[in-house]
């Protein structure tokens, strides 16, 4: 294809204070490369989960628990090397890379690649921030919509020199490395809480001034469980399984029509309600 000139509206600069070259647009498959080696014995190595949070072990997202044993033929991920589930409900993919272990693997329904002739760190982070209206062209399927290695690789990427994508990769691998020790701040303070739960939900400890007994009553007692809403309004938020990750609302809710909506939104979720998850609860994602 032709080279598209590119100049994004703030840029980095050589030692000497020079512009680097205008960016160019090329096609993916000029970078992207398919590693095909599979699995030939049963839990050849570990089995990883590539999700929206990330790329983790598959006991440690699913509460200690491998979702199968029946893994041959899986793709084997190296270190450094990329993978994507190639299937989503609401056209969205999460482009994840090994950072964890020398060679793990994943389901064949997550491709798994590596970056040939540019900057890997870069190309990750375009991949995951500048695609979306791209890949909403490529995607087929209906119930579920379906993103091949293929198709990811006709479509196309606004890139620089190679000096450039090695400055912004360290630029925002800094910024990931500040994200990693706060994020570790938060799990230790995450970590005392749930101590402090134990304790007080025990009555090992009192807040000054409370002695009485805790009481024991049925939690139908104390609310209402799993009401339908009989009158469903015109136009609502809809949050499915996907939306919810460890607790928290993980992306982005889309307004639905009740019409268009699937037949399980029949609860309409007010402020301060609790939500639990009748399927897979290894996820956790109450």
């Amino acid at each position: 294809m032709n080279s598209l000139k590119y100049c994004p509206p703030l840029r980095f600069t050589r030692e000497n204070g020079e512009v680097y070259p205008n960016w160019e647009e090329r096609p993916l498959s000029e970078y992207l490369v398919e590693y095909t080696e599979k699995t030939l014995i049963k839990n050849q190595y570990p089995v990883l989960t590539s999700s929206r949070a990330g790329l983790v072990l598959q006991t440690e997202h699913f509460n200690g628990q491998v979702t199968t044993e029946d893994n041959i033929g899986y793709h084997v991920i190296p270190y450094g090397y990329f993978t994507y589930r190639s299937r989503s409900d609401d056209g969205r993919f999460a482009f994840n890379r090994n950072t964890l272990i020398d060679k793990g693997i994943v389901s064949y329904f997550y491709p798994v690649f590596y970056v040939n002739g540019a900057a890997p760190y870069f190309v990750w982070i375009y991949l995951n921030n500048f695609l979306s209206r791209q890949i909403v062209r490529e995607i087929v399927g209906t119930s579920q919509l379906v993103l091949s290695f293929n198709k990811l690789k006709n479509l196309t990427i606004k890139i620089p020199s190679l000096p450039e994508q090695e400055k912004i990769s360290s630029f925002f691998s800094l910024l990931d490395q500040k994200i990693e020790k706060q994020q570790e701040k938060i799990e230790q303070l995450e970590l005392f809480k749930k101590g402090i739960v134990q304790q007080i939900f025990s009555q090992e400890i009192r807040f000054e001034g409370f002695t009485q007994p805790w009481v024991v009553k049925r939690l139908d007692e104390l609310c209402s469980i799993n009401p339908k809403t009989p009158n469903m309004p015109e136009r609502f938020l809809y949050i499915d399984l996907e939306s919810v990750e460890k607790g928290r609302i993980c992306k982005e809710l889309e307004v639905v029509e009740r019409d268009a909506a699937p037949s399980r939104a029949q609860r309409l979720l007010q402020a301060g309600d609790i939500l639990y998850q009748l399927v897979r609860p290894y996820q956790m994602n109450n």
